[in-house]
């Protein structure tokens, strides 16, 4: 495997990136988002009902994070209430940290309508915090965001290989890094992986916590697994969807 011998990240190359993030004032604020309810719903166009399974671990998850984040000493907004798609922009104005752990949605034929799935009235039509949507938004302060779900770092190539993808759209609207997953996540093994990841970002660069939280997958020593028969987290089904885009060098702390 590529991380045995190197730590990988992705860059993006703009002559137009909105914002530079703001890296020389330490983290201050924030923002934790679960959306751990299912829900079924009555698509009105189709007539069919849809199911979104519930995430429990994504509190877990959640709290390990939070955990970290005290230890540094930075102020969290914690919602694990149902939130709109106009909402969590607002809360993101002054964000340094963002971490979401939910359901997302790849749209290959509407690319600008992929992004992250928000469950505010449980038996209603999920929200989508779509990848348009976040087009819009300037994240001055952002120094690293999460997306904890599947599909979160998909991407459309336009002719002339110009990325469309929700890395790609957060990074330019200032964001500093984005850890993303290609493919689904699995709910409980993603509560032990990030709080690996996280505890690794305390003592190394970005992509090399990455490295480390992969490599500990991959040879079967990742602490505090779930009791889970189905998940083999050395499989790289498990780890290898998860890839880190833009700055991956430490974190200011």
């Amino acid at each position: 495997s590529l991380i045995e011998r190197y730590a990988l990240s992705i860059a993006f190359e703009s002559d137009n990136r909105r914002l530079e993030s703001v890296l020389s004032e330490p983290p201050k604020e924030a923002l934790l988002v679960e959306v751990s309810q299912g829900t079924t719903y009555r698509d009105e166009q189709t007539g069919r009902s849809t199911e979104i399974v519930a995430l429990p671990g994504t509190r877990d998850e959640l709290e390990k994070v939070e955990a970290w984040l005290q230890h540094h000493s930075v102020n969290i907004t914690k919602r694990d209430n149902p939130l709109t798609k106009t909402e969590i922009p607002d809360c993101l104005a002054s964000a340094h940290f963002f971490h979401i752990a939910c359901h997302g949605m790849f749209q290959p034929d509407q690319p600008d309508q992929s992004g992250l799935v928000l469950i505010p009235q449980p038996g209603q039509k999920p929200e989508i915090l779509s990848l348009r949507d976040l087009a819009q938004q300037e994240f001055a302060h952002l120094q690293h965001v999460t997306l904890s779900n599947c599909w979160s770092a998909d991407s459309f190539i336009l002719p002339g290989r110009w990325i469309i993808s929700l890395p790609e759209t957060i990074w330019r609207a200032g964001a500093g890094s984005i850890l993303g997953s290609l493919w689904p996540v699995n709910d409980k093994l993603a509560v032990t992986f990030m709080q690996r990841f996280y505890a690794y970002l305390d003592k190394l660069p970005r992509d090399k916590a990455l490295q480390q939280t992969q490599l500990d997958c991959l040879h079967g020593n990742l602490p505090n697994l779930p009791d889970c028969d189905s998940v083999d987290p050395a499989k790289p089904l498990h780890w290898a969807g998860f890839n880190l885009y833009g700055d991956p060098n430490c974190l200011h702390l």
